[in-house]
């Protein structure tokens, strides 16, 4: 196969140099036609134009061409109506000795050529096979219009090949016999001396790598082996040397190994149950070395490292117990104190509110007085102007003796008035004594008021009594009235004088009271606001016991959390108790036990009491 490629790369040679040639006498003696080619850069045409492929009237051209190169050669002429190219000149000849003139190309090759490019095919003519060139010639529109033929007969490559195989056998069977020679001949000659060399080396391959190999000495190709096998034994020799050195140098180091590995596990083993007592929440024991089984040493900083991350974290969570711990104690007691202030702040609002409705009823009480106080004035006005008027009858009396049973009636029904006054009075005064005695030491000066209108209340009662007697004894004798008006004058007088006494005193009662009446007022407005911010107050009071409640349980919860550590420091430490948020408190009924306790004949404080600040002049 080498040689055909060979012989077709001559062949291909061969007919490119027969174009090139043909070209060269185209152009030479048709470039007036224009016949023009085109070189590559190595010098082979592969372009040639024409404009008009002349009619040739003889073949010498082709055939000179032919004479110069080993093909033949031919110029061929495109039939535009088939579109098949026959040949127009050409040096090929059948048996007979004729040109083959106006042969064509087969259909197939026609169609390929006209693509316009150079074309290698085989080609059958007159029975013979030719390898063939085809260049396409292009025409002035740029068309093929023909082309440049240059074909081999085929049997020339045969033949070609058949002298180079020939050829090959006989160097081949010379080589052959030359080698018969040697091989018997030769070959015993060196086999002797090699047979000594395989002894040797099969010593060595047995073991014995101080065997000496023979003909090592010797300045040939088996000298050279036997040097070269008795480095091989010595090279064995070393190596075994080292192996067994390697051996040993494994064996040591499986066992470091094996000291390694077994340290690792022990170092793996420590630290895993020291995380796992770390994740139990065990902070006090440490991982040990004893003497007797002391901690690898090449891990012994991790041992150290581990332990004093324990003492530090259990340091840690020792003063986040205490804190806790501390605000846990601190919770319980706000917890504590704010239930105990809650519980007073309920009991001081019902107490105040229940004061504050006794003190309303108390306003309502010293209003209705102050009422009656103005017209038990307005009365005493009253009293005064008919006691004028009477002393006016008296001065009259002389003139009108007959009026004097009238005025006597009129004087009945004002001591009647008198005497309620006097008894209404009477009653106000007890009243207030008692209110005096309830409000001890702040109600000592109004004791004192109270004991004066008592005493004026008697006088006055007294005084209505005796104008009541004289009244009845001037009506039993109204028959001696004339005799006895200048006695009755002066009586009326003095009952005159007694009367603006008395509307004097009755006067500075109604201001008194109306003074109380006043500073009631203002008291009862003030404990009603004092009512409201108690109630607020115990409102705040409530929320901050529920605050104080949830602080103390999630104080609780955090160290409840933070024991589940176990560190030395935290021996003994324990939770501080736990107080339940109190649903209900009792509390006395202060306003109850209070009004329960005025049917008593004891005197009785009034809670929260503001001392009169009015004064009475006279007393």
């Amino acid at each position: 196969m080498s040689a055909r490629s060979a012989m077709m790369h001559e062949i291909h040679t061969s007919q490119d140099v027969s174009v090139n040639v043909l070209a060269f006498d185209l152009r030479t003696n048709y470039a007036s036609s224009g016949f023009s080619s085109r070189e590559t850069d190595i010098g082979l045409v592969d372009h040639v134009e024409w404009d008009v492929i002349p009619s040739f009237q003889t073949h010498s051209i082709v055939d000179n061409s032919t004479e110069q190169t080993f093909g033949n050669l031919s110029v061929l002429k495109r039939d535009i109506g088939s579109d098949r190219f026959s040949r127009h000149s050409t040096t090929l000849k059948d048996a007979s000795g004729n040109r083959l003139l106006s042969t064509q190309l087969p259909a197939d090759v026609s169609a390929q050529l006209m693509k316009g490019e150079t074309l290698r095919t085989e080609l059958l003519l007159s029975g013979t096979t030719y390898l063939a060139k085809l260049l396409p010639i292009h025409g002035a529109n740029g068309l093929v219009v023909g082309a440049l033929e240059v074909v081999f007969p085929k049997t020339r490559l045969t033949e070609m090949l058949w002298d180079r195989v020939m050829l090959s056998v006989g160097v081949t069977l010379l080589v052959f016999g030359l080698a018969l020679v040697v091989i018997l001949w030769v070959v015993p000659l060196v086999l002797r001396p090699v047979s000594s060399v395989e002894t040797a080396i099969q010593a060595i391959a047995d073991g014995a790598y101080d065997t000496v190999v023979p003909h090592a000495e010797r300045v040939d190709q088996i000298g050279s082996i036997a040097r070269c096998i008795r480095a091989f034994g010595e090279n064995l020799r070393t190596s075994d040397a080292m192996r067994q050195t390697q051996a040993q140098q494994q064996k040591e180091d499986a066992m470091r190994a094996e000291t390694l590995a077994k340290e690792q596990a022990r170092v793996v083993s420590e630290i895993s149950k020291g995380l796992e007592r770390l994740a139990a929440g065990d902070l006090s024991q440490h991982i040990a070395s004893p003497k007797d089984d002391p901690f690898p040493q090449g891990y012994d900083g991790l041992r150290v490292s581990y332990n004093q991350v324990l003492d530090e974290f259990g340091q840690m969570v020792t003063a986040l117990n205490e804190v806790a711990v501390g605000v846990s104690s601190g919770a319980a007691e706000i917890d504590q104190a704010a239930g105990n202030m809650a519980s007073r702040a309920e009991t001081q609002a019902a107490t105040l509110e229940q004061s504050a409705a006794a003190l309303n009823e108390l306003t309502e009480s010293v209003q209705q007085t102050s009422e009656r106080a103005s017209q038990a004035e307005l009365a005493g006005q009253n009293s005064r102007e008919a006691a004028e008027s009477g002393a006016q009858i008296v001065r009259d009396a002389v003139s009108a003796v007959q009026a004097i049973e009238k005025s006597s009636d009129n004087v009945s029904r004002i001591i009647g008035v008198i005497d309620d006054i006097a008894f209404q009075t009477n009653l106000l005064a007890l009243n207030a004594g008692v209110e005096a005695a309830r409000a001890g030491d702040a109600g000592k000066g109004f004791a004192v008021v109270a004991s004066e209108v008592r005493s004026l209340a008697q006088k006055a009662s007294d005084s209505a009594r005796e104008i009541k007697a004289l009244i009845t004894e001037s009506s039993s004798h109204v028959e001696t009235g004339s005799k006895l008006v200048n006695s009755t004058g002066e009586k009326l007088e003095n009952i005159l004088t007694m009367t603006v006494e008395l509307q004097g005193y009755v006067s500075e009662i109604a201001g008194a009271a109306r003074e109380q009446a006043t500073g009631l007022s203002e008291i009862n407005s003030g404990v009603g606001q004092l009512d409201t911010v108690t109630q607020q107050n115990a409102a705040i009071a409530q929320e901050t016991n529920a605050a104080a409640v949830t602080l103390s349980e999630k104080s609780i919860a955090l160290v409840g959390n933070l024991q589940r550590f176990k560190t030395p420091a935290a021996q003994g430490v324990s939770l501080p108790p736990v107080h339940a948020a109190e649903t209900s408190v009792e509390r006395p009924n202060v306003v109850e036990d209070w009004l329960s306790s005025l049917h008593s004949d004891d005197e009785i404080p009034v809670p929260h009491a503001k001392p009169a600040t009015g004064t009475f002049d006279g007393f």
